[in-house]
């Protein structure tokens, strides 16, 4: 059995943008869904919500504001992070170049 020794370089790649992007659309639209339908329908039949009249279903709207506020907040959330991240690495920069 060949086990990589110390100096032998591991190359991981990184996840691709596209894949990235589609996993946090899914989860974004999960959740949004969770509480646009699940969660109102559950309230509903546990009669804690009244049902709505035909016709006038607020749900899709619920459910494509959340999805709009959730991918707001993830899009924020990647810049702040990005942001904080070029700051580390100039800090490291600086640190370098003083030696």
């Amino acid at each position: 059995m060949n086990s990589p020794s110390l100096d032998s370089e591991i190359r991981v790649q990184p996840p691709r943008t596209v894949t990235v992007l589609g996993l946090i659309l899914a989860a974004a639209m999960s959740i949004s869904w969770l509480l646009a339908y699940a969660l109102t329908e559950t309230l509903v039949s546990a009669e804690l919500l009244r049902a709505w009249p035909a016709g006038n279903d607020p749900r899709p709207r619920w459910f494509l504001t959340v999805l709009v506020l959730m991918l707001t907040c993830f899009l924020l959330a990647a810049m702040c992070l990005r942001w904080l991240s070029s700051r580390q690495l100039a800090r490291i920069d600086r640190m370098s170049d003083e030696t």
